[in-house]
């Protein structure tokens, strides 16, 4: 294993053990490692910078999603922040985080300074308590009040253990909420088997999760509560604000916390974990925590 994806696996792992401080300080180093910045480093408030450029060097869309705000938090203490991101987010971000401008890869850019997303986390996330702080939802483009659930099921990881569609069925046979799909490839995941077994109808995606992020966070946006596995759908309603219920297994390879019912990130999410237990009961779980988050919203 390479120094930088040590780095990067002790990274992970300190920030699910909630140690931030060392977690941020071990995934900066290692992104580093292998994407070195193009500028000097930027070493936080009361250091000298003009223009601050912002890279995401490592990691997963969700983490991007979730780490975004720390951008937004910069801008105080330089001119300009300048955030390069790739083109599905951009219109998402720019929205949400207006002072911060938002430039694709492949655009030519000049700055005095540079950091990682997860150099900056170091600066204004450095403690649980900083980071529930910081906590500002992404701005999606919505019309009309939100109603129904979203759900999401499937994964291709296949790392992850994940209840059967027959476990969600039989909990979806017993809500009376509209169901709206989240799922990406849904047709893939067994959406239609997925509505025989429950007898309930599922809305459909009407767009590509994977490419129209931004049409994405819209219809996140439109629904009243999320229940959904571990997937960017989770970090997606987290950012945004909304109820949330995150369904995970008993291992210990994601990026949530290792204990708990609660991320600093979201405010709104809450982790259900399956603790050796049959899927049905850690769904009926779920369906209670959600409805409970919705209730409070209103």
């Amino acid at each position: 294993m390479s120094r930088a994806a040590e780095l990067i696996e002790l990274g992970g792992a300190l920030e699910r053990s909630g140690q931030y401080a060392a977690a941020w300080k071990n995934l900066d180093e290692g992104g580093e490692l292998k994407r070195p910045p193009d500028w000097p480093k930027w070493e936080g408030p009361g250091s000298s910078c003009s223009t601050l450029l912002v890279r995401r060097r490592i990691r997963h869309l969700g983490a991007e999603l979730r780490n975004a705000r720390f951008a937004n938090m910069a801008v105080p203490h330089v001119e300009r922040v300048i955030a390069v991101t790739e083109p599905r987010l951009k219109s998402l971000l720019a929205r949400s985080f207006s002072q911060v401008t938002y430039v694709e890869a492949t655009q030519s850019v000049q700055a005095d300074c540079e950091s990682s997303y997860e150099g900056l986390s170091r600066h204004f996330g450095s403690t649980e308590e900083a980071i529930a702080a910081s906590f500002q939802p992404l701005v999606a483009e919505t019309s009309g009040e939100p109603s129904g659930v979203g759900i999401a099921w499937h994964s291709i990881n296949q790392r992850k253990h994940l209840p059967e569609l027959d476990d969600w069925a039989a909990r979806l046979a017993g809500m009376t909420d509209a169901l709206q799909s989240l799922q990406y490839d849904e047709a893939e995941a067994g959406i239609d088997r997925l509505e025989t077994l429950s007898g309930k109808r599922i809305a459909r995606s009407p767009l590509d999760q994977k490419l129209d992020v931004d049409g994405f966070a819209s219809m996140v946006a439109a629904v009243k509560g999320v229940l959904t596995i571990s997937n960017t759908t989770a970090h997606m309603a987290g950012a945004l604000g909304k109820s949330c219920v995150v369904i995970l297994d008993d291992l210990d390879h994601l990026s949530w916390p290792v204990s708990g019912d609660r991320t600093p990130f979201y405010p709104t999410l809450r982790l259900v974990r399956r603790n050796q237990r049959p899927w049905n009961a850690v769904l009926d779980e779920a369906v209670v925590v959600l409805r409970t988050l919705i209730e409070h919203a209103e």
